[in-house]
């Protein structure tokens, strides 16, 4: 018995409902056989009742609803052997006669208790000793989008080398996102702002195009430079600071 693959919900379903759709009528009172071999299940319990009470894993209720799809679902009747159908999901099921003595019919769960009187009982996680209920996996939680960090602020110390690591790897301008060096880079550009070579709507602490093109404009004219590279050497960056009136300390 432990090498029985049951069959999934999915499976179980289509079994039931290829019944239903062939028109068999070999299913007179065979609930519990049409319910089990629906899961590939051996037979084990005589009974719809003994099957509901030897479950391990039972759910009392009437709310048709929240019956999972593929699953037996047991009714209390007046007969001793009692009744189990599969659930279809959405309040629905496949029960043997129905439409017709022997016939396998899809009707609403609750239709079947009224039209034959019967009461229903609740819903099962195993049948005959197997599992057959297997709850779909909780998706996962989704990731909480970081904190766009708050406005770059003004620091006492500027790195050549941060600046240079900033260029590199600044984030897209127009993203939520600041680098790692965004303060450093904002401390410059306000210096650049200062002394009118950049417009202080583009000082955000991104090292981006209009940055670059304001470092390119400031060494041409202070530092001689032929070729600007954008790139603020030490001594350019001391001289920047001293041009703004900030003191900032400049380190390689």
């Amino acid at each position: 018995m432990s090498n029985v693959a049951v069959a999934s919900a999915d499976q179980a379903v289509a079994f039931a409902r290829r019944q239903a759709s062939s028109g068999t009528s070999k299913w007179h009172n065979l609930c519990l056989s049409m319910v089990r071999k629906s899961f590939n299940l051996p037979a084990v319990e005589p009974s719809a009742k003994t099957a509901w009470e030897n479950a391990k894993k039972k759910h009392k209720t009437t709310n048709t609803k929240s019956i999972p799809r593929g699953v037996p679902v047991f009714y209390k009747t007046s007969t001793k052997n009692w009744h189990v159908v599969l659930s279809a999901g959405d309040g629905m099921c496949y029960s043997t006669d129905v439409g017709g003595r022997g016939k396998v019919g899809y009707i609403s769960i609750k239709a079947l208790a009224s039209s034959w009187n019967i009461t229903l009982l609740g819903w099962t996680e195993d049948l005959n000793g197997f599992t057959v209920y297997k709850p779909a996996a909780s998706a996962p939680e989704p990731l909480k989008p970081a904190k766009p960090r708050s406005k770059p602020k003004l620091v006492s110390k500027v790195s050549v080398g941060d600046l240079k690591k900033a260029r590199n790897t600044d984030p897209k301008k127009g993203s939520q996102s600041l680098g790692e060096f965004a303060d450093q880079v904002f401390t410059v550009e306000t210096a650049l702002a200062k002394i009118k070579w950049l417009d202080k709507d583009l000082v955000d602490g991104h090292y981006g195009t209009s940055t670059v093109t304001a470092v390119k404009s400031f060494q041409k004219k202070h530092s001689g430079a032929r070729n600007p590279d954008g790139w603020m050497g030490l001594k350019e960056l001391r001289r920047l600071f001293i041009l703004s009136g900030m003191k900032v300390k400049t380190l390689p």
